[in-house]
């Protein structure tokens, strides 16, 4: 894990704003699906905005939009994160790490950090590695690195 985030720090830096919005476009689209799981089960939370966030970081370089508009999304979208004190199986994970990522990439829409984007990167990593756990629960840590290790060969 270590290696995987001094890469992906490397990685960051070495690349322009928008390959980074790209990047973080496609992770929220990826993981979005896991939020409208989590809302159809649960009836809890609101779909429309994490769209709503993902459409203004699609049409941002196009279309300015204020930081007041910005940050009013993310507070929006905080309020319907699933607390995993309350949603603690595996898809309310899932949706808090959607709704985290879509909030955290308006936040690098905002002020450029980095940080952000690395976020939403380990958000997505944390989101395979829960749902490999709850699939294969019995693997332990010498068979995960061993399959790893196949891989990388």
């Amino acid at each position: 894990m270590i290696k995987y985030h001094i890469q992906l720090r490397n990685n960051l830096q070495k690349i322009s704003f928008k390959r980074k919005l790209n990047f973080a476009i496609q992770i929220c689209e990826r993981i979005y699906p896991e939020y409208l799981k989590f809302y159809e089960l649960n009836d809890f939370g609101n779909p429309e905005l994490l769209e709503k966030g993902i459409d203004v970081c699609r049409k941002y370089e196009k279309s300015k939009f204020s930081e007041k508009e910005i940050n009013d999304l993310i507070l929006k979208i905080k309020s319907v994160t699933p607390d995993t004190e309350d949603y603690g199986e595996l898809i309310g994970f899932l949706a808090l790490n959607a709704a985290a990522s879509v909030s955290e990439m308006l936040k690098f829409v905002l002020n450029s950090n980095d940080k952000h984007i690395f976020d939403i990167a380990n958000f997505m990593f944390d989101s395979v590695d829960f749902q490999v756990s709850d699939r294969y629960p019995n693997l332990n840590d010498k068979e995960i690195k061993w399959q790893l290790q196949q891989t990388d060969n």
